[in-house]
């Protein structure tokens, strides 16, 4: 974000500052200049993972939070949101992928979650990339969607309490419930990480995994209401369940 944030700001300064002879005072975009050369890639991604002995209680956690009544009689997201926390875990999807999902996305049929092309009326729910993609479930991920809507109304799978879609600071704090049972810090990035981590425990191939998660849009290759692609879609379907299994060992 700051180097977007710098590159904007020379983009301007270049066109809008002028000499007495009226050149640009600044030449040269260095974002750009560090782009091409591959300057800005040096800093690695955070490593934290889940232990695998951490995932049963983290499991554990989730559910008997959601199902612990309140000590008051009011309205809490707790369902919903240990829902959307248990299907980053088996899907690898994005925390912020999570408050896009509408009950329309789901097909059932073939116990997918379809997030359609951008165009001007679906701007705010659909990915990064604004292309379509059709993310294949395991049963436990299906599963979270089916307990999350027999839970809620509304438009959206993962509702918050009298919002629309579960906001990105409901998670966080149900995190921070179960990071207190566990003792160790969970921050939201940290499903999708240890999603790919237990993928390639598991023996899943890296091309599978990039299909799965959507890694530079690898996604794009699996359409799963396209008959001729049944076999592959078959394929995805098995990468998925073998990490579900890894995962509940």
């Amino acid at each position: 974000k700051a180097l977007c944030l710098l590159r904007g700001i020379f983009s301007f300064s270049i066109v809008w500052y002028k000499n007495e002879i009226g050149d640009p005072i600044y030449k040269y975009n260095p974002v750009d200049i560090m782009k091409q050369t591959k300057q800005w890639h040096n800093t690695e991604r955070d490593k934290i993972r889940i232990n695998p002995k951490d995932l049963a209680p983290i499991i554990e956690g989730s559910i008997n939070i959601a199902e612990t009544p309140p000590l008051r009689d009011v309205p809490t997201s707790f369902k919903s949101v240990s829902a959307a926390v248990l299907f980053m875990l088996f899907t690898g999807v994005r925390p912020g992928e999570i408050t896009k999902i509408r009950r329309s996305y789901i097909c059932h049929k073939t116990r997918a979650v379809v997030f359609p092309a951008r165009n001007k009326t679906n701007e705010e729910d659909t990915l990064k990339n604004g292309k379509e993609f059709h993310l294949v479930l395991n049963d436990a991920a299906y599963c979270q969607l089916l307990y999350s809507m027999k839970h809620s109304v509304g438009d959206y799978v993962f509702p918050g309490v009298q919002q629309e879609k579960v906001s990105e600071s409901n998670v966080r704090d149900f995190l921070g419930r179960i990071s207190k049972r566990i003792n160790k810090h969970l921050p939201r990035k940290i499903m999708r990480a240890s999603f790919m981590s237990i993928a390639e425990h598991a023996g899943v191939g890296a091309y599978h995994i990039k299909v799965l998660c959507n890694h530079d849009s690898a996604g794009q290759s699996v359409d799963v209401t396209d008959g001729y692609k049944m076999a592959y879609l078959s394929e995805i379907r098995t990468a998925a369940i073998k990490i579900e299994n890894e995962i509940l060992i």
